[in-house]
């Protein structure tokens, strides 16, 4: 996406995700939250994993994408106003009443084993399969220093 192309920013609507992500934060419903800025989801996904010690399914055909088509730009696109929030099972539904009219979706599962998985949009099959040992150290080398 060139900056000719970049997308505008809806304030109205960016501060009404701000403020449901902060409401549902301060009702407890929330286990952690990460904005997609440098990096976009793919970096914000993965720096919850290490975060918390915990693999991920992520299927990327549930991700609302603005257009985009390609699984590196879905992935990388630093996308104003979306947030990663993982939730427990049991407070789904008080989540999604915080949300209201809001735009979110659920792209995935945390899981307690060490794969960071990441399923390609349409096909189902796995565009990315690591260890979560290997993705850590691979983000570790490139991004340090940030």
């Amino acid at each position: 996406m060139s900056a000719k192309n970049a997308p505008k920013v809806d304030i109205e609507s960016t501060i009404n995700i701000y403020r449901s992500v902060e409401r549902a934060i301060k009702d407890e419903c929330v286990a952690s939250v990460h904005g997609c800025y440098r990096g976009g989801l793919g970096v914000a996904l993965a720096q919850m994993a290490f975060a918390g010690g915990l693999g991920m399914d992520v299927d990327l055909s549930k991700v609302r994408t603005d257009g985009l088509n390609d699984n590196s730009d879905i992935l990388y696109s630093e996308i104003r106003k979306q947030f990663v929030v993982t939730i427990a099972p049991e407070d789904k539904e008080k989540f999604e009443l915080t949300m209201g009219n809001n735009i979110y979706s659920c792209i995935g599962t945390v899981s307690d084993n060490d794969k960071f998985l990441v399923k390609k949009d349409l096909t189902k099959m796995y565009w990315l399969m690591k260890a979560f040992s290997e993705l850590k150290s691979a983000y570790k080398g490139t991004f340090a220093g940030f």
